[in-house]
C-alpha cells in the first residue's frame, strides 16, 4: 500500500512538472509553441504583386514559423529584351532551411498547354498530387502545392520566335498546418497575383484573361 502511495505521488509530481513546463512554453513562445512570425505587405517580394488577396493567401500556405524572410529577383528589358524577363520570389523560415516556397515566372514560346505543364509546371513540383485546371490566363492548373498559370503576353510577329506567354509557378515545398482545398485556393490566388504583376512588368500586348 505504501509502495503504491509512493507511485503515485511520484506519478503525480511528474505530471504536475510536465504542465507546468508545457504552459512556461507556451506563454514565453517556446517551441513547440512559438507563435506565428507576422507576414507584412511592406516585406513580401515585390514580384508577387499587390492583390488584397496576397498577404492573407501567403498566411494560409507557408508552413508555420516564428519569422519569414522573402528574396526578391526580377529581370526586365526593353522591348526588344522582354522575351528574357523574369521575376522570382523565395521564402525562407525561421532556420534559414531549404526554401518551403518558391514563385517563378518567366517568359516563354507559347507552344501549348501540355507543353508548357510538362515543361515548366512539373519541373517545379516536388508532390505528385493531381492537378487540375481553374481558368486563368491560356491556362490554369493546381494541386494542393503547386499552381500555376499561362498567361498571354507578346503577339506573334513583335519578338523574334512567335508568341510569348508568361508562365507563373508557385511551389509549396513542405506540409503546412492548413487545410488541403484552403492551401490550394490560397496558392492561386498567389500566382494569380504573381502572374499580374509580371504582365504588367514586361508590357504585355495581349490580354491576360486572369
Amino acid at each position: 500500500m505504501q509502495a503504491t502511495r509512493k507511485r503515485l505521488l511520484a506519478f503525480t509530481a511528474v505530471t504536475s512538472s510536465m504542465l507546468l513546463a508545457g504552459a512556461t512554453a507556451y506563454f514565453f513562445d517556446v517551441p513547440p509553441f512559438a507563435s506565428r512570425g507576422k507576414i507584412e505587405a511592406s516585406k513580401v517580394c515585390e514580384v508577387l504583386g499587390t492583390s488584397q488577396k496576397l498577404v492573407p493567401a501567403l498566411r494560409t500556405a507557408l508552413p508555420k514559423s516564428s519569422e519569414y524572410s522573402f528574396r526578391n529577383r526580377e529581370k526586365s528589358g526593353d522591348l526588344s529584351e522582354r522575351r528574357f524577363s523574369a521575376f522570382h520570389c523565395f521564402v525562407r523560415g525561421e532556420d534559414g532551411s531549404p526554401r518551403p516556397f518558391t514563385s517563378y515566372t518567366e517568359m516563354m514560346l507559347a507552344e501549348g498547354p501540355e507543353h508548357w505543364i510538362d515543361n515548366y509546371v512539373n519541373q517545379q513540383r516536388f508532390e505528385d498530387h493531381e492537378l487540375s485546371d481553374f481558368k486563368a490566363g491560356d491556362k490554369g492548373v493546381a494541386s494542393i502545392r503547386t499552381a500555376g498559370i499561362s498567361v498571354p503576353c507578346i503577339p506573334d510577329g513583335k519578338v523574334i520566335g512567335g508568341q510569348y506567354n508568361l508562365s507563373t509557378v508557385v511551389t509549396l515545398k513542405q506540409d503546412n498546418d492548413s487545410d488541403d482545398g484552403d492551401t490550394r485556393r490560397a496558392l492561386i490566388d498567389i500566382a494569380r497575383s504573381a502572374a499580374e504583376y509580371a504582365h504588367k512588368k514586361a508590357k504585355c500586348e495581349l490580354p491576360s484573361k486572369l
